[in-house]
């Protein structure tokens, strides 16, 4: 029966990972929400990411967890920690800004980074604990320069070759071009 109502409750309890664009180097604030069918007094969950490229720093609360007090862990392969446990009053059931993940972009990183839940554990108002669904975000990784430049020959006459010269501008390994 306790596997049949979780099964339900988490259909409607959701940890949201917003989507996000950085640039790298950047420290960015990776917005976390919530959907809770009920008042909430603690919330566990873990993310992980591609450590090469991100590194997790903080949790930093919204406007209505306030009331809570929060501690993020650093595990091994990207993983992180966050838990939360009311000192006083509760996250009210409904959609709600939980926080804000405060992550560095590394100077290597590209493309988009997938922000994937692991595990959670949401912990009721009535005493009853019960595991949610995840809906995951990524960060898109944008530049504000061109990685390739291609510098096109002088003079080229028509029906003869020419050679195109190409400049590549990266701080990481390349693994096919």
């Amino acid at each position: 029966m306790h596997s049949l109502l979780n099964s339900v409750s988490s259909f409607y309890n959701q940890i949201i990972i917003e989507n996000i664009t950085g640039s790298p180097g950047d420290t960015i604030y990776i917005p976390i929400k919530a959907n809770f069918v009920e008042n909430v007094v603690g919330l566990s969950f873990s993310i992980q990411s591609d450590p090469e490229y991100l590194d997790f720093i903080s949790f930093e609360t919204g406007e209505i967890t306030n009331n809570f007090v929060w501690e993020i862990s650093q595990l091994p392969f990207g993983i992180v920690e966050i838990n939360g446990a009311a000192v006083n009053n509760f996250i009210q059931f409904g959609e709600n800004d939980i926080g804000f993940l405060k992550a560095l972009l590394y100077p290597s990183s590209s493309n988009k980074i997938a922000l994937r839940g692991l595990e959670n554990m949401i912990t009721y108002a009535s005493g009853s604990s019960y595991e949610g669904l995840f809906v995951n975000g990524e960060i898109d990784v944008a530049y504000s320069n061109s990685i390739v430049e291609l510098i096109a020959p002088t003079l080229i006459e028509p029906d003869s070759l020419g050679i195109v010269e190409i400049n590549l501008s990266i701080n990481h390994n390349i693994t096919a071009i």
